[in-house]
């Protein structure tokens, strides 16, 4: 199951005075579908929300898995390194070019054409407002919810390099990484059948 956060594709935004929070946004739904405990799989800002539900709710998660990103929290030893590996005209550069990787871009022309349409689609009606954490994250709260994590990187990745994924990964006792050789930010897109098994192979693993 997967979901839009508020302002993405089929998602409204939801009041600029009441943005509510990660980890109650996807609560609500997990409430609604009558959902006792899962699996949470966070890619790129789904990231984000995944922190925050494993810091507010850890009794309701079975495992915790991180794409291509890194938790909401600030660690001065690695969220600072991303000033020196990110130029300040990165933000401008086409999204293709930053979540794809060069290899696949090559390989696969049409694929890049439809991932630009789903990106675009994706953005829904342009209209969002910056949602912040139910909770204050921490690698403390991370660790104490005790939950087997999969780290997964690109190996062509620019946002989060496998170098910083491991160092994240360090941080969590018992965790397991998992390095997608020429994919970008987007390992999902670009090499579905071998992350499905992976992820797949973890959540069999931990259920």
């Amino acid at each position: 199951m997967a979901y839009s956060r508020r302002g993405f594709f089929g998602s409204p935004p939801g009041s600029k005075n009441d943005t509510g929070n990660f980890a109650d946004d996807l609560n609500a739904l997990i409430e609604y579908l009558g959902v006792e405990k899962f699996h949470i799989l966070g890619l790129a800002g789904g990231g984000f929300a995944v922190s925050d539900y494993v810091a507010s709710y850890p009794e309701k998660l079975l495992s915790m898995t991180i794409v291509c990103s890194l938790f909401g929290l600030w660690d001065k030893n690695i969220d600072e390194r991303l000033d020196f590996i990110l130029p300040k005209s990165f933000a401008d550069l086409p999204p293709e070019f930053k979540e794809l990787g060069p290899s696949y871009r090559w390989a696969h022309p049409e694929g890049v054409n439809e991932w630009i349409k789903m990106e675009k689609k994706s953005k829904g009606d342009g209209i969002r407002y910056r949602q912040k954490a139910k909770s204050n994250i921490t690698w403390e709260k991370i660790r104490a919810a005790n939950l087997p994590s999969f780290f997964i990187a690109g190996g062509a990745e620019l946002y989060q390099p496998p170098s910083m994924m491991r160092a994240a990964a360090l941080e969590i006792p018992n965790s397991q990484t998992l390095i997608i050789h020429e994919a970008g930010h987007a390992v999902q897109w670009e090499q579905p059948e071998l992350f499905n098994q992976a992820v797949l192979e973890f959540l069999n693993k931990h259920s």
